[in-house]
């Protein structure tokens, strides 16, 4: 389940570049404005990241992880339906809140299921297991954007996009 944390960072990282320049024509985006929204996943991820600890401490690291996780996946889903840079920027911020929360989570939950091992074989489990995963989704993802081209009459992957 752990995994699938790293396999949802990793499309949501891959997936935004692909996106920014449709968006960028669609809503008529600034480069400021594009990149805004390129860092706002980010912005959340700080937040979630340093909240994290203590509310796990409260109320358990799966538990939280788990909802860090629902939190990251609706927002994406919301994301989806929204009709203005400034919707997608705070939906994309409070994606980033899970998204951060869980990464958090997510690393010591590998580190503490290799306790075991020592310290250096831990985080050269924790560093194969997520560049494996991450290379997974990266290219699912970029399978997925060339799959779908075609989004509302805009295409993604034209040439007059990457100027």
């Amino acid at each position: 389940m752990a995994g699938f944390g790293y396999i949802f960072e990793a499309w949501d990282a891959g997936i935004i570049a692909f996106l920014l320049p449709a968006l960028r024509i669609r809503w008529g985006l600034t480069s400021l404005q594009v990149g805004y929204l390129a860092s706002s996943t980010y912005v959340g991820f700080l937040f979630g990241a340093l909240i994290a600890g203590a509310i796990s401490d409260r109320f358990g690291r799966k538990n939280v992880m788990l909802w860090a996780l629902v939190l990251f996946c609706l927002a994406s889903l919301a994301g989806a339906a929204t009709n203005n840079w400034h919707q997608f920027f705070a939906i994309r911020v409070i994606g980033g809140i899970g998204m951060g929360a869980e990464a958090a989570l997510l690393s010591c939950r590998f580190c503490r299921s290799s306790l075991a091992l020592d310290i250096e074989d831990a985080l050269r489990h924790l560093l194969r297991v997520s560049s494996l995963l991450a290379s997974w989704s990266q290219r699912s993802s970029v399978i997925l954007s060339f799959r779908l081209r075609q989004t509302n009459g805009v295409t993604l992957l034209s040439s007059q996009h990457f100027r």
